[in-house]
């Protein structure tokens, strides 16, 4: 029983929707619905929902398995600069800059 129990939560972790192992996992929605987000050329990214939105159901302010994503404000309407992933804690929850592309 012990066993199954441990594989079962190796299999959630596992499953998480932190989709670029690059990038470091927001995990404010748990493990299903976690966004990866990271520096990237300079600027804060975030994995987001655009046009998986119409084929799934993940709650607002979440992700999927979907590999779209986007550069994150820095709340003041600008793109959130970074040197790197570690940067880019500050704005994990921000709102996107601009549009969620695949």
């Amino acid at each position: 029983m012990k066993c199954a129990l441990i594989f079962l939560v190796l299999f959630a972790v596992a499953a998480s929707e932190c989709v670029w192992p690059e990038w470091k996992c927001n995990w404010k929605c748990g493990a299903q619905y976690a966004c990866s987000y990271g520096c990237v050329s300079g600027r804060c990214g975030s994995s987001c929902l655009g046009y998986c939105r119409i084929n799934i159901f993940t709650p607002h302010g979440c992700c999927s398995d979907c590999n779209e994503w986007c550069y994150l404000d820095d709340g003041a309407g600008n793109y959130a600069t970074c040197k790197s992933n570690d940067d880019c804690d500050a704005f994990r929850d921000n709102a996107c800059a601009g549009p969620c592309t695949p």
